[in-house]
């Protein structure tokens, strides 16, 4: 799978060190099943994009995973890049509070088909995500929906 050369440089224009990454075995498929441990049984996996970036060791890790709110593939393309845009702090001159204040004024299309528990999940990942000085705490996650 290839990404749009666009794409790509867009969200390095964000943060350098941003790279999509394609997984081909992410999330389970339909038809998947799992004994009765919970251990994976004839899993049929499905392919995502996933966002990557690296920490301040230059150890790589994974932001985030790709996918609708029903869990089903999404293309990186220029709205995701948008969004993207939206939560960083460095775009707010790395202040968390006006970033979700961003968040919460912004008509961004990724935000408009959560429900208010989903956006307010969205809101705090992002804010968890990032410490002063732009030091990563942990991954930030998607909604449950949204997310693996």
């Amino acid at each position: 799978m290839t990404v749009d050369e666009g794409v790509q440089i867009a969200l390095r224009n964000v943060r350098l060190t941003f790279e999509l990454r394609w997984n081909p075995k992410v999330v389970p498929g339909r038809g998947s099943s799992f004994d009765a441990n919970g251990q994976p049984r004839d899993v049929e996996y499905e392919g995502r994009w996933e966002l990557w970036d690296r920490d301040g060791s230059n150890i790589p890790y994974r932001v985030m995973i790709l996918m609708g709110p029903k869990r089903e593939y999404m293309a990186p393309d220029m709205k995701f890049v948008d969004f993207i845009c939206l939560i960083d702090p460095a775009r707010y001159g790395g202040s968390v509070e006006r970033m979700i204040a961003a968040m919460v004024d912004s008509q961004n299309d990724w935000c408009r088909h959560l429900n208010d528990r989903e956006f307010e999940h969205l809101v705090d990942g992002a804010a968890n995500y990032y410490q002063p000085h732009g030091v990563r705490q942990s991954v930030l996650e998607l909604p449950p929906d949204m997310r693996h």
